[in-house]
């Protein structure tokens, strides 16, 4: 039980899993048919957020959040910072940096139906559509910030030619 006020919820398409944003900047994932939450709690703005909506990916793997910060004490625009975030629903987690950072207020989020993009209005009216590379390799990259050493390529892949997966990141000589 949480003494902030709630902010958006929103059921996922299967109403298997609901997401709650907080005042304070907290989300929550909670799993209906277990009845219970999905991994800890995930603050999506360090508890400035002043508004957040939420959408679900078609498939329900991912949720993409907007919140809204200001500065302490500014009741003007001046210090306003909204971000798009992604989360990975199975494990609470944010996905990498914001797909969006702004000072332009975001006021709502949508998926595409193919789930391949991200479409965002802005406060002055304006549409954002942003492409996603919702790829295994990129999220993998993401979550565990390093390439698959010898031992996991060969267990998952068997005998394929070993490959980078995270092309940024120092991986194995040989395999």
């Amino acid at each position: 039980r949480r003494a902030n006020r709630v902010n958006h919820l929103l059921f996922d398409a299967e109403s298997s899993r609901i997401a709650v944003t907080f005042r304070d900047g907290i989300l929550l994932l909670w799993d209906v048919e277990r009845g219970h939450q999905i991994g800890s709690p995930i603050n999506i703005s360090e508890g400035q957020v002043v508004y957040g909506k939420l959408a679900f990916s078609p498939e329900g793997t991912l949720l993409a959040s907007f919140a809204e910060r200001r500065s302490l004490g500014s009741l003007r625009n001046e210090g306003r910072l909204s971000k798009l975030i992604l989360i990975d629903v199975e494990n609470a987690r944010i996905l990498g940096k914001p797909l969006l950072e702004q000072e332009e207020r975001i006021v709502d989020v949508a998926f595409s139906k193919n789930g391949r993009e991200i479409t965002v209005l802005e406060s002055r009216g304006g549409l954002k559509t942003l492409e996603l590379d919702t790829g295994w390799e990129a999220a993998a990259c993401e979550i565990a910030n390093r390439n698959l050493t010898c031992g996991e390529w060969e267990r998952f892949f068997g005998p394929e030619a070993y490959r980078k997966t995270c092309p940024d990141q120092p991986g194995p000589i040989d395999c």
